[in-house]
């Protein structure tokens, strides 16, 4: 039994001209939370931030993307926005910052027409905005 031991399979990821990702198969990674790098990112900072932090960095620097194909939470551009501002709140570069802003600007279309679930989206614009705030008033010391 290894409930006291952490087991992660880096076996998984591939290396390719943008990074690490997280192969799904087929020649296939995907960025989102449900299958691919997001998710990834989530289960790491999940298990143990501090240790896996040079792997957290080197997956959320695959997805610095601005717009992908799907725009939802657990498959879409919400998802990853979310785990960028994670991301950031561990590494406090303005890169995730900034790509999570252009994530959510994009998402936000498809609220209007119902394709995100306009609660999911106002509690991940939140933590933006409180990150973007505190960023704000660091800026000013």
């Amino acid at each position: 039994m290894k409930s006291q031991q952490q087991v992660v399979r880096f076996s998984l990821l591939v290396k390719t001209t943008s990074g690490e990702v997280l192969s799904i198969g087929n020649n296939c990674a995907s960025p989102y939370i449900d299958k691919g790098n997001a998710g990834y990112i989530q289960g790491l900072m999940y298990l143990d931030k501090a240790r896996y932090l040079p792997n957290i960095i080197t997956l959320a620097d695959t997805v610095d993307v601005e717009f992908t194909q799907r725009p939802g939470y657990n498959d879409g551009m919400l998802g990853i926005a979310d785990t960028l501002l994670d991301v950031y709140t561990l590494v406090p570069d303005t890169k995730y910052l900034n790509t999570a802003r252009k994530l959510l600007l994009n998402t936000s279309f498809y609220v209007k027409y119902g394709r995100v679930d306009v609660n999911e989206f106002a509690l991940v614009l939140k933590k933006y905005q409180d990150k973007e705030a505190t960023h704000a008033q660091t800026l000013k010391k």
